[in-house]
């Protein structure tokens, strides 16, 4: 055990307790002091912990490190978290979902790619499998999470003006989705390739319409506007978790060309979830959108 160096006294010396009967402390959280005021340099006392002279212009033992009294006024200045820090601390189950559901995307490609293979005539399967394998994630998160989910599917939302001023702001979002993409389209492609020929795999009716609006909206509403929306706000700003949520909903749609405009559609369906603070109308504006794109290019 360290004993400071030139004692004041015999006493203080003989004072410090064997470290076997000492109690156990715990250090406080890393900060960072405020410069403080010179006070009296005489010691005032013995530490509690180790026994050592503890000085009067100082807060802790210089020996042991444990603190003996309060400083004055605004004494801790606590070191500002990271994002990352933040979103591990205050929204532990982000990451979770977020590696889930980008698993089993991920996953669900690769084995309908080994199951069919990549011919044409194989692609309704794909997006078949696909489909099935997200939604039966997307189930499992929902139950697992249901509390998150329950205040947001037991408000219809409608009643909200965002809501309709959201749904009007979908002409304005499929006029500029035409400008994007169209030209390129036509200069590098010109006209409509294979893989936007959907009557050529077999696609239409109802089944053209559940694999690419009603079930894509339904799964992609709750994963990022109902669980990893809400659970980012938890630990960011508003603006930031809603940014950071719409660049991974754009990113997962694996387009370079089209992830400015999904991260527009994603800040959109962000801003509606946060109006709202229902998914409904997210999924509604979801599944028109993606009826208005295929009515529109496919």
């Amino acid at each position: 055990m360290n004993v400071p160096e030139n004692p004041e006294s015999e006493e203080q010396l003989s004072a410090a307790k064997d470290p076997a009967e000492m109690t156990p402390w715990t250090p406080p959280p890393a900060g960072r002091l405020h410069r403080l005021p010179v006070m009296r340099r005489q010691p005032v006392g013995e530490c509690s912990y180790c026994g050592a002279p503890l000085s009067g212009h100082l807060f802790f033992c210089q020996v042991c490190g444990k603190p003996y009294r309060e400083p004055p006024g605004n004494k801790m200045m606590p070191v500002p978290r990271s994002d990352g820090e933040r979103i591990h601390e205050d929204a532990p189950s982000f990451w979770p979902v977020f590696w889930t559901f980008a698993c089993a995307l991920f996953a669900s490609v690769m084995l309908s790619l080994i199951f069919f293979g990549s011919e044409r005539e194989f692609r309704l399967y794909h997006l078949v499998f696909q489909t099935i394998a997200l939604l039966a994630v997307t189930v499992i998160l929902s139950a697992k999470h249901f509390d998150l989910l329950w205040g947001q599917l037991k408000r219809p939302g409608f009643n909200h003006a965002e809501a309709w001023m959201g749904m009007l702001a979908l002409v304005p979002l499929i006029a500029l989705n035409w400008f994007w993409h169209y030209p390129l389209l036509e200069a590098l492609l010109s006209g409509k390739p294979d893989f936007m020929r959907l009557d050529r795999i077999g696609l239409e009716g109802p089944g053209l319409w559940l694999l690419f609006c009603i079930f894509p909206a339904i799964i992609e509403e709750i994963a990022f506007r109902g669980l990893l929306q809400p659970m980012l706000m938890n630990a960011l700003p508003k603006g930031k978790a809603m940014l950071i949520v719409a660049a991974i909903f754009a990113g997962m749609h694996f387009s370079i060309y089209s992830f400015p405009y999904l991260l527009l559609v994603g800040l959109y369906f962000g801003w509606l979830q946060e109006k709202t603070k229902s998914l409904y109308p997210c999924i509604v504006a979801h599944a028109l959108h993606n009826a208005f794109v295929i009515a529109f290019f496919w």
